[in-house]
């Protein structure tokens, strides 16, 4: 049915996943962003340590950790693109360290491998802490933008290819 519960995140002290079938499980950090894949029954969780958690939302289980975002940087926005071969994820730095060192903010593209195993690919840094992400229609174009109002655009994909 279209009204059941698939998963639901929450916590800030306890963080934690609660899947439709099964236990809840804990996270690591308290979670900031989530992204659905458009194909598999994988969600992208990112917290606020700067790590992206995939989880199978069928298994209840974490499948893997992507780490390439630097600690003092909050996971606040993740998208697949349509093929699912792409994940986005923009992180910025926190307020207090933000105040201390200046804005700024990337974004971490991973692929997919064959294996089903995820290897980031490009990183795309600018000068804002990044709150949102799109993609184009037709995936072409990466939509980075802030609450304060800065908007970047960037060719989507990977430079190794589709």
């Amino acid at each position: 049915p279209s009204d059941q519960l698939v998963l639901a995140v929450s916590g800030r002290t306890q963080p934690e996943v609660r899947f439709a079938e099964g236990p809840r499980v804990g996270l690591e950090g308290a979670p900031k962003a989530l992204a659905v894949h458009p194909l598999l029954p994988l969600v992208a969780i990112g917290d606020r340590n700067g790590r992206v958690q995939l989880w199978s939302y069928e298994a209840g289980a974490e499948l893997a950790r992507l780490r390439e975002h630097d600690v003092t940087h909050r996971v606040r926005a993740l998208v697949f693109d349509l093929a699912g071969h792409l994940l986005y994820s923009a992180a910025g730095l926190t307020a207090d360290t933000a105040n201390s060192h200046g804005e700024r903010g990337q974004v971490q593209v991973w692929r997919r491998g064959p294996d089903g195993s995820w290897g980031a690919t490009r990183e795309i840094e600018f000068p804002f802490t990044p709150d949102h992400l799109s993609l184009s229609p037709d995936g072409a174009w990466l939509l980075i933008s802030s609450r304060a109002g800065k908007v970047r655009l960037y060719a989507a994909g990977d430079p190794q290819g589709p």
